[in-house]
């Protein structure tokens, strides 16, 4: 009988993805670390300016996949200008 494993980040770092739809264009960058917390890493590039999201973890349940999942919000003299959004994607 297999026991029941607890969910487990792999690679970078746990964000609240049922917050994510709460994100908009528009929105301080103090807004966003509000509802999101710090990100898992920070990018910019010109006057550009990219928050990157992002978990590789197994859920909770016996034998569980693999999953990943990414937001990233772009940002322009702090005001976000792009919202992306993937996972979860299965890669067992």
């Amino acid at each position: 009988m297999a026991a029941l494993q607890p969910r487990t980040t792999l690679d970078g770092a746990p964000f609240q993805q049922e917050v994510v739809p709460s994100v908009k264009v528009g929105q301080t960058e103090a807004d966003v670390r509000s509802l999101l917390g710090k990100p898992f890493q920070e990018l910019t590039a010109s006057d550009v300016t990219v928050w990157r999201y992002y978990e590789r973890y197994t859920p909770r349940g016996c034998n569980p996949p693999m999953l990943t999942r990414e937001f990233r919000v772009s940002f322009r003299g702090g005001v976000v200008v792009q919202v992306v959004a993937d996972g979860p994607i299965s890669s067992r």
